[in-house]
């Protein structure tokens, strides 16, 4: 039985929970340029362009905009999320992994508003990356020193970066140890080690690659072009010229014969 309670105390009661209420649910409209202002568990609400859907990152992350934030979700139930796609979403302002996140309570926190040009990724040396950067789309240059089974280092003279690829980049060829590489990817640690995940294959671009050939030592070097066939030239052409000054000899007449036809240069001798 209840007990007696004067009505206008249940009143006033009922307001302060409905005003907690409404509290808890009114979500502050702001930039993502507002988002690094905003203080832990402040309530937000935002729009921005999915630039790593979930599942690049891991499967209860999503990163979007620029500068990126990170979208976490507990329960992984995302909505079908694609590069590109323009979201609105609210939540909780948190720190996930080290990366500023808006957290998610379900996925009716986030809708799909339309689709967008993916934000550019911003051009940095490595000793330059700081906190600001994470979870944004970046780009490094630099030269491959190491390759492992998912993931390689990139140095580029300032400093070293780990690049990841997880399954879901589906990138199915890795650069080679020496090759100068251009990367582009979402930065997602600086500690102990800088870190950057790759999101397609695309997002690696080899700006030159370096090659052994045969049994001659030599290094041919393809920068976004074929340069074999000029330096196997510039070798025939060194052979042909030792081969002439000993043309009266029978081993030279022999190497030179055999040379031309491999070649398949016709001349008289």
């Amino acid at each position: 039985q209840e007990k007696n309670v004067p009505i206008t105390k249940k009143i006033s009661t009922q307001k302060k929970i409905v005003s907690k209420e409404k509290k808890n649910t009114m979500a502050a409209i702001i930039s993502l340029d507002e988002f690094a202002s905003q203080k832990e568990n402040a309530r937000v609400s935002t729009t921005g362009t999915i630039i790593a859907p979930p599942g690049i990152i891991g499967k209860q992350s999503a990163i979007f905009g620029s500068p990126g934030v990170q979208i976490y979700l507990h329960s992984s139930a995302f909505p079908s999320l694609a590069l590109g796609d323009q979201i609105q979403l609210k939540g909780l302002v948190t720190t996930h992994g080290g990366m500023r996140t808006i957290k998610l309570e379900n996925k009716n926190e986030i809708s799909i508003i339309g689709r967008e040009s993916i934000p550019l990724p911003s051009p940095f040396a490595i000793a330059d990356l700081d906190d600001a950067q994470k979870a944004s789309l970046i780009k490094i240059n630099g030269e491959v020193m190491s390759v492992q089974k998912t993931s390689f280092v990139v140095d580029d003279t300032s400093g070293a970066i780990t690049v990841v690829a997880r399954p879901t980049a589906k990138i199915a060829v890795f650069p080679k140890v020496g090759d100068t590489v251009e990367i582009t990817g979402i930065l997602t640690a600086l500690t102990p080690n800088p870190r950057i995940v790759l999101r397609l294959p695309s997002d690696i671009v080899i700006v030159s690659s370096q090659k052994n050939v045969g049994s001659t030592g030599i290094a041919i070097t393809s920068n976004k072009r074929d340069y074999l066939p000029a330096a196997i030239g510039g070798l025939a052409s060194t052979l042909i010229t030792i081969g002439w000054k000993k043309r009266n000899t029978l081993a030279g007449s022999m190497a030179m014969n055999a040379l031309l036809q491999k070649l398949k240069i016709k001349k008289t001798i």
